[in-house]
């Protein structure tokens, strides 16, 4: 309308135009993704489309109830319960045994019926049994070390997950106020070309650093859900 009317020269609409049609593919080549991820989608999962996802929540504050670290105390109350067992287990009991046989004091003398008695009493500990202690013992202390070792790296995890999501959590609060300054400008700029006092071109750059500011913005609230759920993940939560 303005080339039209004389209020600005023709190369302002070949720049509008320009800008359009880079504007269109851009598009296009997007939604072509769109439509490639959303087949992605049915071949993985079945369904026709993708659910709609809720906000990310912090579902947790501590790792104790990870499923890895339930299957580690588990583990341990295994190998505590067996090592008890071989600490109660006693040693082999006295046997008595009965032995009839004849027997005679010389070589012309009578045969006489005599009645033995037979008595085993063990003394001491077996080796078999003291080796069985010692690795009932052993893995215990295994089981519980491996414990340890599981509620050290998820602990580190939940830590870098916290520093992770405190992050993008700034990186949010600083796109959002750059797409406030972003659309304020813009509107300045509108003002501004509507008057004449800007041509076509400055103000499609306007309209171009507003558009890029929103989806800074909104790809930041991404990576806050992003981070939110590898902080649940940390806790032993599925996002």
């Amino acid at each position: 309308a303005r080339v039209r009317r004389g209020d600005a020269p023709p190369l302002e609409l070949d720049l509008a135009s320009a800008e359009l049609a880079d504007a269109r593919a851009r598009l296009a080549v997007a939604e072509g993704e769109v439509r490639a991820l959303e087949h992605d989608w049915r071949e993985l999962t079945g369904c026709a489309a993708a659910p709609e996802a809720a906000p990310e929540t912090v579902m947790a504050d501590e790792p104790s109830a990870h499923p890895g670290l339930r299957l580690a105390d588990a583990e341990v109350e295994a190998a505590r319960a067996r090592h008890l067992v071989e600490l109660r287990r006693r040693a082999q009991p006295p046997t008595v045994g009965l032995l009839v046989r004849r027997e005679r004091g010389e070589a012309l003398a009578p045969w006489i019926d005599a009645v033995g008695v037979n008595v085993t009493v063990p003394i001491g500990r077996s080796g078999a049994r003291i080796r069985a202690r010692g690795e009932a013992a052993a893995a215990a202390a295994e089981a519980e070390a491996a414990r340890s070792a599981i509620r050290r790296s998820l602990v580190t995890a939940r830590a870098a997950a916290d520093a992770r999501l405190a992050a993008a959590r700034a990186a949010l609060n600083a796109a959002r106020d750059r797409a406030e300054l972003a659309e304020q400008a813009r509107g300045r700029a509108h003002r501004a070309w509507e008057t004449g006092a800007w041509d076509t071109s400055e103000l499609l750059r306007v309209e171009g650093r507003a558009a890029e500011a929103r989806l800074a913005a909104e790809l930041a609230e991404v990576s806050v859900g992003l981070a939110i759920a590898r902080l649940n993940q940390s806790v032993g939560v599925l996002p």
